[in-house]
């Protein structure tokens, strides 16, 4: 096995990369899981903590080699950190805070073909997006809040604004 010690001088930089993109990945905390997908896949975190500390007598290129994949290692997880800011800095722009009481009156927001049973319009076609107002009966969690909907409603009270 040969690994090239420059990325510049590699005429594929990204395959140098993909690796320790896909071992990144793989080892980071997940928070939809609660861990790391190899945690989840194997049932132990992987040992990336232990760097192979090069014996006296190794030869320069082996010393070489580890000390390229430490760094490269510490870039990757630079860059992939900055990407995420970056990820959420975008989605942060389109986002509001929304906060309502029990007892406020809201509109929402349904599509007008598939929920007749909240309100019957004669022109679906030309009905409006929202419908209410209905009432605020008890707030669930920090964006979810239950609803005062019509009795002959087929749908679920419960919604996420």
């Amino acid at each position: 096995m040969y690994l090239r010690c420059s990325v510049q001088d590699s005429p594929r930089p990204y395959k140098a990369w993909l690796s320790l993109a896909e071992l990144w990945y793989n080892s980071s905390f997940h928070s939809a899981l609660g861990y790391s997908p190899f945690m989840a896949l194997y049932g132990y975190e992987p040992n990336l903590g232990a760097n192979p500390l090069p014996a006296v007598d190794t030869s320069q290129a082996v010393t070489k080699i580890i000390t390229y994949r430490e760094e490269h290692l510490k870039l990757l997880k630079q860059r992939l950190e900055q990407a995420q800011n970056r990820m959420k800095m975008q989605a942060d722009k389109n986002r509001s805070d929304w906060q309502f009481a029990v007892g406020d009156q809201v509109l929402l927001r349904l599509h007008p073909y598939t929920l007749s049973s909240v309100a019957s319009r004669p022109f679906p076609k030309l009905a409006y997006k929202f419908f209410g107002p209905y009432k605020i009966l008890e707030r669930i969690g920090a964006v979810a809040y239950k609803l005062e909907l019509p009795a002959h409603s087929e749908i679920h009270p419960m919604f996420h604004i």
